[in-house]
């Protein structure tokens, strides 16, 4: 999430950003007893969106698992899982909603002319499936119900 517009405002009032070795500063200023807090749809999205793409929903939350203890250990990390979403974000989420299913609708036509191709006997390229996958991403959600069972497995793992 950000603030459209927020970098090109800045500019205009003057403002420079500073980029900074974000590893050498957590480095030496950070305490390994301290609490971690991981925004985890943020932190490890395409772990997320090719896990439950692809496997089971139980291998799908332990591969998560395994992604998040590179964050942070259980004893010290904190999970935050997005709820639904705010009513002042709901134009936004419509706006998303409307674009995973063009997606879905475009992965859809693809895979059909794939089809048509193979029933012709024509040659299939890579690039057609390269652009299929591309478009399954786009169309990706992890939906409130999945990360309720991710939630509640992370509880049972402790």
């Amino acid at each position: 999430m950000g603030i459209l517009g927020l970098w090109l405002l800045l500019k205009n009032k003057g403002y420079e950003a500073t980029l900074s070795d974000q590893r050498q500063v957590l480095s030496a200023t950070f305490d390994p007893t301290s609490r971690v807090l991981i925004d985890v749809l943020g932190s490890i999205f395409p772990t997320i969106r090719r896990a439950y793409s692809t496997s089971p929903p139980d291998w799908a939350h332990a591969i998560a698992e395994l992604k998040l203890r590179e964050l942070a250990n259980p004893s010290n990390g904190i999970l935050y899982l997005d709820g639904s979403p705010a009513a002042e974000k709901m134009l936004t989420h419509q706006g998303r909603e409307d674009k995973r299913e063009k997606a879905l609708k475009a992965a859809d036509k693809c895979t059909t002319q794939l089809m048509a191709r193979v029933t012709e006997k024509l040659r299939v390229r890579k690039q057609r499936f390269h652009k299929i996958r591309k478009h399954l991403d786009r169309s990706f959600y992890w939906s409130a119900a999945s990360r309720q069972a991710f939630a509640q497995y992370c509880r049972l793992k402790g």
